[in-house]
């Protein structure tokens, strides 16, 4: 099995250099407050989805791995709550059939009179994005090894910008196959805190309920 780094939350862009290839500006996530996130990629960015399925490729030519695990950060729950740059907002008002800005979203999440139907399609775009990442993941191993399974390393079940459910995601991932491996939860990393594992099970089973996992998954990771 092998595990690839995704969308990120904040790591140093130095580590996010692939070969001669450096992100540009418009490759990173674009916050609510108009400010670049270096090292938080934006999910639209088509630099970005070709980086990643070029990589997944060569990594699945040359290893032939049983399985592949895109890393738990393939979210966009982090401190941006998704991306906010002019090609995302262009696309969710496409598909939404609304004209908004990025002022109108902040005030409309953020601001004294809340929008809870804008929330709800926000965090359903957001859903419908990661899971067209995944859609590169996908594309490449059924370009290079079918053989290989694609396994979701899931992250907080709080982390509710990523989508209501993972439906998107998983059916994206399981592809023709059927099959997509999981690791739920996340966050419990140490045996020195062994009071984590409680949190650790409150959240596997939180996750296991909003993501209809028995609906799609054949196979799981424990």
């Amino acid at each position: 099995s092998i595990q690839q780094c995704a969308l990120g939350h904040g790591t140093d862009p130095e580590v996010l250099k692939w070969k001669d290839l450096v992100f540009k500006e418009d490759d990173w996530v674009l916050s609510v407050s108009g400010k670049r996130e270096p090292g938080t990629l934006c999910p639209t960015s088509p630099r970005v989805l070709e980086v990643y399925y070029k990589q997944a490729s060569i990594y699945l030519k040359e290893l032939k791995p049983s399985s592949f695990w895109p890393d738990d950060d393939m979210r966009l729950d982090g401190k941006p709550f998704g991306c906010f740059c002019p090609r995302c907002l262009e696309r969710f008002n496409r598909e939404t059939g609304r004209n908004v800005t990025l002022e109108i979203l902040r005030d409309a999440f953020w601001g004294n009179t809340p929008d809870g139907q804008m929330r709800h399609d926000w965090i359903e775009y957001n859903s419908r994005r990661i899971a067209d990442f995944a859609a590169q993941l996908r594309k490449a191993v059924d370009d290079v090894y079918p053989e290989c399974r694609l396994g979701r390393q899931a992250n907080p079940a709080f982390g509710r910008y990523n989508g209501y459910s993972y439906q998107h995601l998983l059916k994206t991932m399981a592809g023709k196959s059927g099959e997509v491996g999981i690791r739920p939860g996340g966050g419990f990393y140490s045996d020195s805190r062994p009071r984590e594992m409680l949190k650790e099970a409150i959240r596997c089973n939180w996750e296991t309920d909003i993501s209809g996992y028995a609906q799609i998954i054949s196979k799981m990771q424990v």
